[in-house]
């Protein structure tokens, strides 16, 4: 006879054979074994035979010497946990709370880049011409310019008609005469000088004064 002094709770087979084995289940509870000649075996999974006739009763034996404590069992390792229970209802909703103080603030932000410039709208229409101001004081005289580079030579002008002929002059002191006069006019045809030749092929210079 086998006497069970302890009982081991482990998920794994214990080491010792003269104790109970609960082995923790999935679902919270455990399950019983025992060590017997086919090793561990559920206490509910054999099958009782039939009791057999009493003996007759034999002799009181002597009583036994007390056997050794036996050694304190190791710790079995803590089960799984169990399966989460169903989420219970929700509570009700609460009272809104009172609104908050309100909060400083905020920093402005900086100013985004420039965006491209748009394009070129349509021409207005022109507007009316205003009216005329007022003339402004006349300003005071400039200085005179620079003088500008002369004109081109203008074209001689068509000949005048010539003058009647003067009263023969006296015979010079050297016998000399004019034989020939040519007149030069500016562009407005008036005479301005000319040339005489002389008896001796020389020119004298006429000159003209303006009355």
């Amino acid at each position: 006879m086998i006497k069970i002094r302890d009982i081991v709770i482990s998920s794994v087979a214990p080491n010792l054979k003269e104790v109970g084995w609960l082995l923790p289940l999935q679902d919270g509870t455990f399950k019983l074994k025992f060590y017997g000649p086919n090793g561990w075996t559920d206490a509910a999974s054999g099958v009782q035979g039939p009791q057999g006739p009493q003996g007759k009763k034999g002799d009181k034996g002597d009583k036994g010497d007390t056997g050794p404590a036996g050694k304190k069992g190791d710790i079995g390792a803590q089960g799984p946990a169990g399966p989460q229970g169903p989420q219970g209802p929700a509570g009700k909703k609460g009272d809104k709370g009172d609104t908050g103080a309100q909060g400083p603030q905020g920093l402005q932000g900086l100013q985004g880049l420039q965006g491209p410039a748009g394009p070129q709208g349509p021409a207005g229409a022109q507007g009316k011409k205003g009216d005329t101001g007022p003339a402004g004081q006349k300003g005071e005289k400039g200085d005179t310019g620079a003088q500008g580079p002369a004109g081109q030579k203008g074209d001689t002008g068509p000949q005048g008609p010539a003058g009647p002929a003067g009263q023969k002059g006296a015979a010079g002191a050297n016998g000399k005469s004019v034989t020939a006069i040519k007149l030069t006019t500016d562009e407005t045809g008036k005479v301005t000088g000319g040339t005489a030749t002389l008896s001796d092929k020389s020119t004298i210079q006429i000159t003209v004064t303006q009355g």
